[in-house]
C-alpha cells in the first residue's frame, strides 16, 4: 500500500487549480492584549471539488501587524491552523465568532505566529455557514476502494490547502505549522500530518477519542 505522503502527492493531481481571495484586510486592536496591534485577513479558498460541487473554506488569519514579530528567526514560516465548526444539524447558531475569539486571536496575540481559523470540511457556496454533510463519503470510498476517498483524508486536504495559502499571504516557501481542532476535525488534522509531515510539526487532537475505542491498551 502507498504511504499516506506518497498518496497526497498523487491525489494532488487531481485537484483543482490553487487559487485563494483576500476578501478583507485590516488592522484591530487585540481584544487579548489591547496594547498589541493585529492584522485580519479574511481569505477564501477552495480545497477541492467532488461530484461538481467546491468545497469552500472562508477564513480568517490573525497575525501581528509589525510583520517583524513573525519574520523573527525564530517565529519565521511557523503558523497555526484552527479547523472550525460550521453550523450543522445539531448547531443552534454560527460557530464563527466562538473560534475568533477563543482560538484565531487569543493563539496570534500571545504567541506572535500567524493564526488562520479555517470552516472543516468546508461550505458550498450555496449554503454559506452550513457545514458540508460528509455522510455521502462512506459510500462513495465504499465504491471507489480509494484510501483517498476516505472522510479523514477529505476532512485534512483544508488544512494542507491552508498552508498554502500561508506560504503565499507570508511569501515563505517553507512553513511549519501546528494544526488541530475538535471531533472529527481532530482526526482530520492528524490525518494531514501524517500526509504531510514536512510541513506539520504538531497537533491538537480534541476530543473524538472514541475513534480509538477498540485499540487495546499497550
Amino acid at each position: 500500500a502507498d504511504s499516506l505522503p506518497a498518496l497526497w502527492q498523487e491525489f494532488q493531481k487531481t485537484l483543482p487549480p490553487f487559487t485563494f481571495t483576500i476578501e478583507k484586510d485590516e488592522v484591530v486592536t487585540s481584544d487579548t492584549d489591547p496594547r498589541q496591534i493585529l492584522r485580519r485577513i479574511e481569505v477564501k479558498f477552495y480545497s477541492q471539488e467532488i461530484d461538481g460541487r467546491k468545497w469552500g473554506h472562508p477564513s480568517v488569519i490573525f497575525m501581528p501587524a509589525d510583520p517583524h514579530v513573525y519574520q523573527a528567526p525564530e517565529r519565521r514560516g511557523k503558523v497555526v491552523v484552527v479547523g472550525q465548526r460550521s453550523i450543522d444539524g445539531l448547531a443552534t447558531g454560527s460557530w464563527r465568532g466562538s473560534f475568533l475569539g477563543n482560538y484565531g486571536e487569543p493563539i496570534a496575540a500571545r504567541t506572535g505566529y500567524p493564526t488562520m481559523v479555517v470552516p472543516v470540511p468546508g461550505e458550498y457556496d450555496d449554503k454559506p455557514a452550513y457545514e458540508i454533510s460528509i455522510g455521502f463519503l462512506n459510500d462513495r470510498v465504499a465504491k471507489s476502494g480509494q484510501a483517498s476517498d476516505h472522510n479523514y483524508f477529505r476532512l485534512a486536504v483544508p488544512y494542507l490547502r491552508a498552508l498554502d495559502v500561508f506560504a503565499a499571504v507570508l511569501g515563505e516557501r517553507n512553513i511549519r505549522a501546528v494544526v488541530g481542532g475538535h471531533s472529527k476535525r481532530a482526526t482530520s488534522a492528524y490525518t494531514a500530518a501524517a500526509m504531510d509531515p514536512e510541513r506539520i510539526a504538531g497537533v491538537v487532537y480534541m476530543g473524538n477519542e472514541s475513534t480509538f475505542s477498540n485499540m487495546e491498551e499497550g
